[in-house]
């Protein structure tokens, strides 16, 4: 059959989107490839925000304005520092919530936030460090990375949020698929 060369383009396009719309995926939570890329959950996201932050609401701090965080596996526990930017202090104001995480790569615990944090501005990353909160921003999944396997990110890279401080361990060590809940630490 001998088909014009932009209709053979409009046929690639349309029958891309059906074979992801069949997939039950969209680009925005669509799986990178195994190249060791960050991907998103594909799976509707798992999220129980305990309360959702009035508009204007504060992000409790310590003595010192620092905004700590309690990351809460069945009962283990883990800490972390909030950064002091835009994002990180969005990502705060949401909490407490409950997530469903899972492993990727080998390299970092990804899972999906109840919204998109507003990343506006920010400095965008393409290196992860081990023990860093970072935020996918095409779509509102985190991740924390608590191994390094020396791949990059790709475009449009990581919007960073946090450090993990303790129990970096109880987060790596927790499995393929888990809840976690994100609080403030009192």
């Amino acid at each position: 059959m001998n088909i014009p060369i932009h209709h053979r383009a409009r046929i690639g396009v349309a029958a891309g989107v059906l074979a992801g719309l069949l997939a039950g995926r969209t680009a925005e939570n669509a799986t990178e490839n195994a190249a060791g890329r960050f991907a998103a959950s594909s799976a509707a996201p798992a999220v129980t925000p305990s309360s959702e932050p009035a508009p204007g609401e504060t992000v409790p701090t310590d003595t010192s304005g620092v905004v700590r965080i309690r990351l809460i596996i069945g009962d283990r526990v883990a800490t972390a520092t909030v950064d002091d930017t835009a994002p990180a202090r969005d990502f705060a104001a949401m909490l407490p919530v409950t997530i469903s995480m899972h492993d990727l790569f080998g390299r970092e615990k990804p899972g999906r936030l109840p919204r998109r944090l507003d990343v506006g501005g920010a400095t965008r990353e393409y290196r992860y460090e081990v023990g860093e909160i970072a935020h996918w921003a095409p779509g509102n999944d985190i991740a924390i990375f608590y191994a390094d396997d020396g791949q990059s990110i790709p475009q449009p890279g990581l919007v960073r949020l946090g450090t993990i401080d303790t129990g970096l361990d109880v987060i790596a060590a927790a499995g393929e698929d888990f809840q976690m809940t994100i609080e403030p630490l009192d």
